[in-house]
């Protein structure tokens, strides 16, 4: 069966060019006139007619996958499970349109489950689909108990990735990503009270709305829980103007305010050291549930910036994450570490 593509010239009428979009499952972008460029992505840091593309294409649900000789390739998302070559190796598993891995332990009886959020990626504008499946902490099941299970999860969607959040191409993208916790940990008979959800940055994104969401424990590290940051200071450099149903204050704004009682236990690293600090402390923190989660502030020199905060909090990361596998939970703190 012939594939179906259409490639287009940058500079082309947006609304023209994706008409028919329907129609295909590859669509290819030439930005020649941007040699020095690698992908469209990078084209589309200079040029608002590459972002406008870049948007529509997001929002039509194709994702970058490719680009050589100055021609960018997109597949449509629906399509990567049958085209990423990761899960026809076997590398990777699929389940209702999302990629995952699990990863089981040595010792057969597993009583436990890791989740791992992906980061955004150090080169966020890599043409390849590992710009939305970042393994992040690659050796963490050397330091979590010998009965436990670590899964990952593709966050495909959006531009660099959806924040494993509905998106606008996919709204049920976030619901979905909740069921397959609940699918594995069902498959592996681990009980929800002894799934632990962790990530970094855009992962503590999707750490902290599953945590609220699905029921699960969570260790969060310096989430990104408001986009006006990255759009004011870095041109919106995450992509989110236009491809998601709502802000992250938003979402986080709706899903906090409850008078609920939690079950599961979460726990915020964050530093008054990063510019997430502000945003985490108004929207998580002076929440009604925000008021039950647990909060450590790192005042580690080393961190300068948001990145930092994952690298430099590992060690409190490792002692969180093994406190919620091995139910060791005290009150509620709010303390100061370094």
């Amino acid at each position: 069966m012939a594939v179906k593509s259409k490639k287009v010239v940058l500079g082309c009428n947006v609304s023209d060019a994706l008409s028919d979009i329907g129609a295909y499952n590859y669509f290819m972008v030439d930005h020649s006139a941007y040699p020095s460029c690698d992908n469209l992505l990078h084209v589309s840091r200079k040029d608002p007619g590459a972002k406008e593309l870049v948007v529509a294409l997001a929002n039509a649900g194709f994702s970058l996958y490719k680009s050589e000789e100055h021609v960018s390739k997109f597949v449509r998302n629906s399509e990567i499970a049958n085209f990423w070559h990761r899960v026809k190796e076997g590398d990777f598993l699929t389940s209702d349109g999302l990629v995952y891995q699990v990863d089981l332990p040595a010792n057969p009886a597993v009583s436990k489950l890791l989740v791992v959020f992906s980061s955004i990626g150090e080169d966020i504008f890599m043409s390849s689909l590992m710009r939305m499946f970042t393994f992040n902490f690659k050796s963490i099941a050397k330091y979590i108990p010998a009965d436990a299970a670590v899964l990952r999860i593709a966050d495909v969607g959006s531009v660099v990735g959806s924040f494993y959040l509905n998106n606008n191409s996919d709204r049920t993208f976030g619901d979905r990503v909740t069921a397959l916790i609940h699918k594995v940990s069902d498959d592996l008979r681990v009980s929800a009270e002894n799934v632990t959800l962790y990530g970094a940055s855009k992962g503590g994104t999707a750490a902290l709305y599953h945590g609220v969401t699905g029921g699960f424990n969570a260790v969060v590290v310096d989430p990104i829980v408001s986009d006006e940051y990255y759009e004011r200071v870095f041109a919106d450099s995450h992509f989110t103007q236009g491809t998601f149903p709502e802000t992250k204050q938003q979402t986080f704004s709706r899903i906090l305010e409850s008078d609920r009682l939690l079950k599961q236990k979460i726990s915020i690293v964050y530093s008054a050291r990063s510019p997430q600090y502000s945003y985490i402390g108004s929207i998580v923190r002076e929440s009604k549930l925000g008021r039950q989660f647990n909060y450590l502030n790192s005042l580690n020199p080393l961190i300068n910036d948001h990145p930092d905060v994952g690298v430099q909090t590992v060690n409190i990361a490792v002692m969180l994450i093994n406190m919620s596998m091995y139910h060791l939970k005290p009150d509620t703190y709010n303390i100061e570490v370094v």
